[in-house]
């Protein structure tokens, strides 16, 4: 994860020209906490995530900035298999193991519960669900075999992952 934000830590100390500390929370709790007290001057935070933090903080904290891909500032989430698994459609995922990210996470959890249940699945249709807490261990679970499908945005997803893992469902725009 701390590798992820090594780009943005350069660019900006050449900009405010003063050393920058990239700290990862250890969770969502400590980051909710750790944003909202004055902690830390900046966080990277899913939806869910940053509602959370300004339901509890008030007008504590603002939105800065918003990462933009190739198609645009939208974001996404993916449903993922390993490249050359027999998984090629949703109806596929029924009795298969599902790994997830954080319950407080937008991308690896809240939205992918929504898509499956746009094509009719739930949780309950999985032979196993787990929470790996982050979107990194969700991928590098499915490409070593632990788990059939994870969750998880796009953004970690690609480029990172492809091609060693394809998704096979994506939500809408966010």
């Amino acid at each position: 994860m701390y590798e992820r934000f090594v780009p943005l830590r350069y660019y900006l100390e050449n900009v405010l020209k003063r050393p920058v500390i990239i700290k990862v929370a250890r969770d969502y709790e400590t980051a909710i906490y750790e944003i909202g007290n004055g902690l830390v001057h900046m966080a990277c935070l899913d939806p869910a995530t940053y509602c959370e933090v300004k339901a509890r903080y008030k007008n504590k904290v603002a939105p800065l900035v918003m990462p933009i891909g190739k198609e645009g500032a939208a974001s996404r989430s993916v449903l993922v298999v390993k490249d050359g698994s027999a998984i090629e459609k949703a109806a596929d995922l029924k009795g298969k193991r599902l790994a997830l990210g954080n319950k407080q996470s937008s991308f690896s959890y809240l939205i992918p519960l929504a898509m499956l249940n746009d094509v009719n699945l739930k949780i309950k249709d999985f032979s196993s669900v787990d929470f790996l807490q982050q979107e990194d261990r969700v991928a590098l679970s499915v490409l070593i075999g632990d788990y059939d499908v994870g969750a998880m945005s796009k953004g970690t997803w690609y480029p990172i992952w492809f091609p060693a893992m394809l998704f096979i469902l994506t939500g809408r725009d966010f």
